[in-house]
């Protein structure tokens, strides 16, 4: 509509002297709107066709959009899953045979294409070299493969990442390529590293790794470690090179000074369940990133953390002591904390340098309490008063949780706010406010009627879970793009929709939509779970994409637009529903 708009005021000036020339430019402007209409369409099918499962490969053979198809899931196991008449096609790039056993002869399936394939699993066959076809970078084995590798080459030497479910059988030199970077063992693995080939840069551990750790087995390029979980400590300079460090829950040694690596970057002790204190000098003074464990609740002291290199820390606990300032190093500029944070700023100041801060379980005043340099705030358990100037100027992002309801007053709110979301909040709004910066609102609970003026017009997606009162003219923004309701199930006026709304979005709305009362700018529209009224004269001309999600909808399709592309419902009302579509329309189904 928007160049349409443009052309008429074209039309207006002085410059267009005649008929032709307006053709001409109309002709332009309906070429390119055309165009854009077909490369929109064509975007769609394949976000929707992209990854695709099917039972046997005729099934993808026979299906009409089969072109858009770059995922593909093959499901069956019997013996005509594949023939030579329907095999799996060049172009596909990411293959999965869910179901395949041992029987099963992968031989000249996998075609060229293929960048990453994944077994499922049931599969446990013996591999020869060519099996798989070379040019698969992504190799995924499922649980039940546990195979030796009898022969060099059974892996290409293209695969750059290897992920095993259980496997657990002696790798000789070769069996795993030069060139691999990445490799995941399962559970069940708990043998010898001692081949595996240089080039890996990162290994994954599982849960029964447990043998007594030797480094001198490691690649010399590894730089990232998860799932450490061996039987004996780790040993000073033990693993000099590693960047990236994760403890498993089976890891229960203490922490000693110099254990950890000089360069580390990121330590990760989440799952970490022997919590013993940290002490100074511990944690490597390069550390950017830390996550402590689930379970750690000691008293973190001055100089514990490193003071200039961290920037992110995370603290899950239920840690249960106050912090004193400096505790906290003020490089920090991300920082969880899920604690009863009631007792933590007793005597500590936020560091100034934080942008993303999320506590849980909070529910002091903020006065004085957050950095003047917050972006992004995500605080659960709140529901206090907020003040005048208690959230910074630089605040772009707030999420409130279910527990805040507390009424917020005109300007309390940062202007240069562009998301909220206001949890729990059911008090009356009025305007001002919610700033005229916000583009994206989330009401959760809020159920209030809503006045003209509420709602600033700065606002393109609005999501209302349970909103239910009737909408007026004009309440909503008139900017608003995005549009999803909940538990709407009330009246609304003819024009109380934007005309600049694409998306639109109803739930558990279930009443009769009369002609004329969606705009004509809709292009994608979803009638919830519980709609089931007639048609006719209700989905705007501009609608391309329907979904009709309530499984016993039952209402004839004779008059739906002919701008439709796409349709959605259940895959089980499909024949039902097919005899009522007009003949004269080209629309895509797809199931649900």
């Amino acid at each position: 509509m928007d160049d349409y708009s443009i052309l008429f005021k074209i039309i207006k000036t002085e410059e267009i002297k005649n008929n032709n020339e307006i053709d001409i430019i109309f002709f332009k402007v309906w070429r390119n709107k055309f165009i854009l209409n077909e490369i929109n369409l064509h975007q769609r099918l394949y976000n929707l066709n992209e990854k695709k499962k099917f039972k046997i490969c005729k099934d993808f053979h026979e299906f009409k959009y089969k072109e858009y198809v770059k995922d593909l899931t093959i499901s069956s196991n019997d013996e005509n899953t594949f023939t030579n008449q329907f095999k799996v096609p060049k172009g596909i790039f990411k293959l999965t045979f869910s179901n395949l056993n041992r029987e099963f002869n992968i031989r000249n399936v996998i075609p060229s294409t293929v960048t990453h394939l994944k077994f499922g699993d049931e599969f446990n066959k013996l591999l020869s070299p060519g099996d798989i076809t070379k040019g698969v970078k992504h190799l995924e084995f499922g649980k039940k493969f546990n195979q030796p590798f009898t022969n060099a080459g059974v892996i290409p030497s293209t695969v750059e990442t290897i992920k095993f479910g259980n496997f657990n059988k002696i790798l000789k030199k070769g069996d795993i390529p030069m060139g691999v970077r990445s490799v995941e063992f399962g559970s069940h693995f708990d043998k010898p590293l001692k081949n595996l080939p240089l080039s890996i840069e990162s290994l994954k551990f599982g849960s029964r790794f447990g043998r007594a750790f030797d480094a001198s087995q490691l690649p010399s390029l590894i730089t990232k470690i998860y799932g450490f979980a061996s039987t004996e400590p780790l040993k000073s300079y033990q693993i000099p090179r590693v960047t990236s460090l994760h403890f498993d829950s089976y890891y229960r040694h203490k922490f000693e000074a110099d254990t950890l690596p000089n360069g580390l970057l990121h330590l990760d002790l989440k799952d970490y369940s022997e919590v013993y204190v940290i002490e100074k000098d511990v944690l490597p003074k390069t550390l950017e990133k830390l996550e402590l464990p689930y379970r750690y609740n000691h008293r973190i002291e001055i100089g514990v953390l490193p003071q200039t290199s961290l920037k992110t820390l995370y603290c899950y606990s239920d840690y249960q002591y106050p912090l004193e300032d400096n505790v906290l190093p003020k490089s920090l500029t991300e920082l969880t904390f899920g604690i009863k944070s009631d007792i933590i700023f007793t005597n500590c100041k936020l560091p100034s340098n934080i942008k993303n801060l999320e506590l849980n379980y909070f529910n002091d005043p903020l006065k004085d309490i957050l950095p003047s340099k917050l972006e992004s705030l995500k605080i659960k358990g709140l529901n206090q008063n907020i003040e005048l100037g208690n959230l910074p100027k630089s605040l772009k992002e707030i999420t409130f949780s279910h527990n805040f309801n507390n009424i917020l007053e005109v300007n309390v709110l940062p202007l240069n706010l562009v998301k909220l979301d206001l949890g729990g909040y059911n008090q009356p709004l009025r305007k001002g406010v919610i700033p005229n910066s916000v583009l994206i609102l989330k009401l959760n609970t809020f159920d209030k009627i809503l006045k003209v003026g509420d709602l600033p017009n700065s606002i393109i997606s609005l999501e209302m879970v349970c909103y239910n009162q009737p909408l007026i003219s004009r309440v909503l923004p008139n900017a608003l793009k995005k549009l999803k309701f909940g538990d709407f199930n009330s009246r609304f006026e003819i024009d109380s929709l934007p005309n600049t709304l694409t998306h639109l979005e109803f739930k558990r709305f279930k009443q009769i939509i009369p002609s004329g009362y969606l705009p004509n700018s809709i292009e994608y529209l979803k009638l919830g779970d519980y709609f089931n009224q007639p048609l006719k004269g209700v989905i705007p001309s501009s609608v391309t994409s329907l979904n009709i999600d309530n499984y016993y909808f039952d209402q004839e399709l004779y008059h739906l637009p002919k701008s439709l592309k796409i349709l959605y419902f259940d895959k089980l009302k499909k024949d039902k529903l097919l005899s009522t579509l007009p003949i004269d329309h080209s629309i895509i189904i797809f199931n649900e």
